[in-house]
C-alpha cells in the first residue's frame, strides 16, 4: 500500500467534497484516530484488553470532515 501524503491538493479536494479525497484523508489519520479512541482495561490477573470505540471514531471522523469543509485558504 502506498503511503498517503498530505498535500494542499488533497485538502482542497476534501473542501470541495470529493469522496476520494475524504477517504484518503481519513486513511491518513487512521492510526492517530485509533490511538485516541482505544481504551485499555486490565483484569484482576493483570491481563490487558484493548478496545476500539468505533462509534466515537466515526463521530470524530464526521466532525473532522465537516470542519475541514469550512477551511479557507489564506491568500497573500
Amino acid at each position: 500500500m502506498n503511503q498517503i501524503i498530505l498535500t494542499m491538493e488533497l485538502i482542497q479536494g476534501v473542501v470541495r467534497g470529493e469522496e476520494t479525497a475524504q477517504r484518503l484523508i481519513l486513511q491518513y489519520y487512521d492510526q492517530y484516530l485509533n490511538s485516541l479512541v482505544t481504551t485499555v482495561t486490565e483484569d484482576e490477573n493483570g491481563n490487558k484488553y484493548y478496545q476500539l470505540d468505533e462509534d466515537l471514531k466515526v463521530q470524530i471522523q464526521y466532525k473532522y470532515l465537516e470542519a475541514i469543509k469550512k477551511w479557507k485558504a489564506i491568500k497573500k
